[in-house]
């Protein structure tokens, strides 16, 4: 951001060059641009000065400790923006105990929006982890019980070409051999599924989305894998005793 815009984006966001509010400073990634271009200008300027005082010796040392002062103060805000990613975080209760996610909408923008719409209209209450397979992943979201699927809207594009793998904890979306067939099903996986990551734009490339992560509950996602499983209904990997997800919440 150039120097000369500063006062008027600090007037587009009403924020004085002196305001303490970190959570008021950190709230975007372009508010964090627009400080540390006014903290690098304020340096410059202040080591000018320092550099064409012919004051005191006070002078001078008040605008070095100033200065540095500035660029402590620039490092503080763009390490605290770094790890204040955008992220929605999600409530999965099980029958099995709670799963909490964390989804990256900065990456899979229409993946989360797709994910969240589902969860916010109670898509995903009651349905089962209909395929559980140990040491891969299991996969839910779209089966009240083993032979009745759910009515889904519009597919949604993939966006597995993202940067995010298919790591161990990590949610994406289940399809079909069309890339861009994902509706409402999605995987946990239980390992690093390097096969299922984005490698080139074709049929067999494409990869699976990935578009969040567990933060906490893992533990209930290894004990769902070990559950016995059946082949019923023409599918395979059914849980024997189903494992039903009764809730979906956004908490954030």
């Amino acid at each position: 951001m150039h120097i000369e815009r500063f006062d008027e984006v600090r007037a587009q966001y009403a924020i004085s060059p002196f305001d303490t509010d970190f959570k008021l400073i950190l709230l975007s990634k372009e508010r964090a641009q627009m400080w540390n271009s006014y903290i690098r200008f304020k340096i410059f300027t202040n080591f000018t000065t320092f550099h064409k005082s012919k004051g005191s010796k006070m002078t001078r040392f008040k605008l070095l400790v100033l200065s540095i002062f500035l660029i402590t103060f620039s490092l503080l805000i763009f390490s605290t923006a770094s790890l204040a990613s955008n992220t929605v975080k999600i409530k999965m209760v099980t029958n099995k105990g709670d799963i909490i996610l964390e989804l990256y909408p900065d990456e899979a923008p229409d993946t989360v929006k797709n994910f969240v719409n589902y969860a916010n209209n109670n898509f995903y209450n009651k349905t089962i982890f209909h395929r559980v397979i140990d040491g891969f992943m299991i996969q839910g979201g779209g089966y009240t019980n083993a032979q009745d699927r759910k009515m889904t809207l519009s597919a949604v594009k993939n966006e597995a070409d993202n940067g995010l793998k298919n790591d161990r904890g990590t949610i994406a979306m289940a399809r079909t051999r069309d890339p861009h067939s994902a509706t409402a099903q999605f995987f946990i996986n239980l390992k690093n599924n390097d096969p299922l990551n984005h490698t080139r734009k074709s049929i067999n490339g494409w990869g699976y989305t990935v578009f969040g992560k567990v933060t906490k509950g893992m533990d209930v996602v290894d004990a769902i894998a070990k559950v016995k499983t059946i082949r019923t209904a023409g599918q395979q990997n059914i849980p024997v005793d189903p494992i039903y997800i009764e809730d979906v919440d956004v908490i954030k």
